[in-house]
């Protein structure tokens, strides 16, 4: 509707409403993994190495439902820039932090998990950072909460987003 300013805000109403959710999702996740991965693996290595994996990855879950938000926003201005800048932000940091924490750090499994982790904030940020250069949004619009009224439409999304975005 031609208001820079309403989808600025409607844009840090998102970014906050994701950002909870993820940390509930992470703190789920990240207690259910180890029954969860028994539950799928009759080899208990491999089930104990996939939930260090799960546990390390877990960390990026908020940045990757910010970084949704923000393609949506993205996408809200026919910007299809923006997406491609956070992807490659990701891309290179997780290569980078991969190499870090794989191989000089010798974290293995667990490195991994957690370089991804670290690189989708790395992703979030860019988006978001290409986002304000853009004029798209304004980070000032992150200094005040939503109300309830405002998350509503967050919070009641369809089931094939809830999915998506779950996973």
């Amino acid at each position: 509707a031609n208001d820079a300013q309403g989808a600025s805000r409607a844009t840090a109403d998102g970014m906050w409403v994701a950002l909870f959710l993820g940390i509930i999702l992470q703190i789920v996740l990240w207690m259910i993994s180890p029954d969860l991965l028994d539950a799928l693996s009759s080899d208990e290595e491999v089930a104990g190495l996939a939930t260090a994996y799960l546990r390390g990855r877990s960390w990026g879950i908020p940045a990757a439902l910010v970084m949704m938000v923000s393609i949506g926003a993205a996408r809200g201005h026919k910007d299809m820039a923006a997406p491609l800048v956070g992807s490659a932000a990701y891309g290179v940091s997780l290569a980078t932090f991969d190499i870090a924490f794989v191989f000089g750090a010798g974290a293995g499994v667990d490195g991994a998990g957690l370089a991804a982790s670290v690189s989708q904030w790395f992703g979030a940020a860019a988006l978001i950072w290409w986002m304000i250069k853009e004029g798209e949004f304004n980070l000032n619009d992150l200094r005040t909460l939503p109300s309830i009224d405002a998350a509503k439409p967050y919070l009641q999304m369809g089931p094939s987003l809830a999915v998506n975005s779950i996973a």
